[in-house]
């Protein structure tokens, strides 16, 4: 069992507010191993290259894992669907009604990057493996999704 930050108990993780959220916090509490530490809604600063600012970022899983690095994760429920060719991705409620919402894989791959600026800068230049995935946990088939960016 992987350890997982935060801490909730079976009630505290029925309020999260994503459902998503809540089916990915069981499941990797439970199929990870226990040298993995996964935290649950990272949240960071990220300095946008606009007029150099900053601004308040999540990201909705971390997996630490001292033999396979870093995994940023996106969760995303719902149906889901992906017009490619206006590059718009779209969540679907109970009410079959159409949702626009930000690219989940570009959402993973900007968290991924500025974890590893932070740690870069709390650990020095070391070799860290990042990767970032998006999950899909109220889809069957997630074949229509598949693009470029997102084998």
């Amino acid at each position: 069992m992987a350890n997982i930050i935060p801490v909730l108990s079976k009630l505290q993780i029925e309020k999260i507010p994503s459902r998503a959220e809540q089916k990915v916090y069981k499941s990797l509490a439970e199929q990870l191993p226990d040298d993995c530490l996964v935290v649950h809604s990272l949240e960071f600063i990220k300095q946008t290259s606009k007029f150099k600012s900053h601004g308040d970022r999540e990201a909705d899983f971390v997996i630490f894992s001292p033999h396979y690095g870093v995994l940023v994760v996106e969760v995303k429920g719902g149906g889901i669907e992906y017009d490619k060719s206006i590059n718009q991705w779209y969540s679907i409620d109970r009410k079959n009604n159409k949702h626009e919402i930000k690219n989940p894989v570009r959402q993973a791959k900007d968290a991924k990057y500025e974890i590893r600026s932070h740690l870069q800068n709390t650990l020095g230049n070391k070799n860290i493996l990042l990767a970032h995935a998006v999950m899909f946990p109220d889809i069957e088939n997630a074949a229509p999704l598949i693009s470029p960016d997102m084998p």
